[in-house]
């Protein structure tokens, strides 16, 4: 191993904690310049009764609050989730709003929390493996008006005259662009899904995020080697990424982490193993056994069908010669009831004995 995984919390952090690497990971994402970066606590408390939320990272850039999250696990929450993460980031603002004065028509003044200091957040999930079911590299979402969403989700005002269509977008265009008090401030605010799978998979190497999700997918490997980071021998910017996470360069509590859990990850992978091995010989005897139940059935099957089948030929067998017994009796004269008698059959039975003979 050259490098420990950027994808473990603990060294994703120990790399976002420089502030010129979080500052360029964000303008590459972002597509923004940043010029100055500020960081916030990771973990905070919103009531006694409360649990504490720790983010991964949490900064304050150019009058937006961001968080970056990343998630390595397949977990089923993750959009409630970072949804509460959102909603708390936007909520500990309330810490440092400040207090405006106001006065009574009696001449009376009072102060209240003036919130229209309230700044937008941005949440960047960073997803390792999971991709939600996309293909993009990153999905974002904003709070737009339901009207945007009635738009384009409304199919019968596609099938509409194209005037009338484009009147419907511009009263859409016209919600949007209505900043009264402040309401553009819901657009502002967003929700960013990175999905690292995708971005090493599509391999669009020009565009400046892709480096520091290829360098964390190599970096997963336990065996990674420095050949492995050849390509950004010249990257500055990677470059610190790797330093401060190359395996000679931790500190012993942290190399004894990695240590400590890629024994624990080999030992999950030899249990994991072995568990397979046994249910490959358990499956392998259940087959066996399937296959002989299946054989025992198949005879008793076949056993079924010839003992059908001899009913059949013996009672085809038996109404010929009921047949021809009956015609011999018919031909001596005798009646309906004395044919019935002699065969230990019923009336009924004679009777259409009778009309066989008569038909052929």
């Amino acid at each position: 191993m050259y490098v420990a995984s950027l994808n473990l919390d603990l060294f994703f952090k120990k790399v976002f904690s420089n502030k010129k690497v979080a500052k360029k990971f964000l303008e590459d994402l972002l597509n923004v310049k940043i010029t100055e970066i500020k960081f916030l606590s990771v973990e905070n408390k919103l009531t006694d009764a409360s649990i504490v939320v720790k983010f991964d990272f949490r900064c304050k850039i150019h009058g937006q609050y961001v968080v970056v999250e990343m998630q390595q696990k397949y977990k089923i929450d993750v959009v409630k989730r970072f949804y509460l993460y959102q909603c708390v980031s936007t909520a500990l603002q309330l810490e440092t709003l400040q207090p405006i004065t106001n006065t009574k028509p009696n001449g009376e003044t009072y102060t209240e929390k003036n919130y229209s200091g309230l700044e937008p957040v941005i949440t960047l999930i960073w997803m390792v493996d999971d991709m939600l079911g996309f293909e993009e590299d990153f999905i974002a979402f904003t709070t737009l008006p339901e009207a945007a969403k009635t738009f384009i989700t409304d199919t019968k005002i596609w099938e509409q005259p194209l005037e009338n269509i484009v009147a419907e977008r511009n009263k859409v265009v016209e919600i949007l662009e209505n900043n009264t008090k402040g309401l553009d401030f819901f657009t502002q605010n967003r929700m960013i899904y990175v999905f690292q799978k995708n971005i090493v998979k599509n391999k669009r190497i020009d565009l400046p995020y892709y480096k520091w999700f290829d360098v964390a997918n190599i970096s997963r490997n336990p065996n990674n080697t420095e050949e492995d980071f050849s390509n950004y021998k010249n990257d500055k910017d990677m470059a610190e990424v790797i330093n401060r996470i190359r395996k000679d360069k931790l500190p012993p509590e942290e190399f004894k982490y990695v240590s400590d859990l890629y024994l624990y990850e080999m030992h999950n992978e030899y249990i994991k193993n072995e568990y397979e091995a046994k249910l490959a010989k358990q499956t392998k005897r259940y087959k066996k056994a399937e296959e002989k139940i299946e054989q025992k059935m198949e005879q008793a099957e076949q056993k079924v069908e010839q003992e059908r089948k001899e009913k059949v030929q013996a009672e085809q067998k038996n109404k010929l010669l009921q047949l021809k017994f009956a015609e011999l009796l018919l031909s001596q004269g005798q009646s309906v009831s004395e044919i019935a008698e002699t065969l230990s059959i019923s009336i009924e039975a004679t009777i259409e004995l009778i009309k066989s003979i008569q038909k052929s």
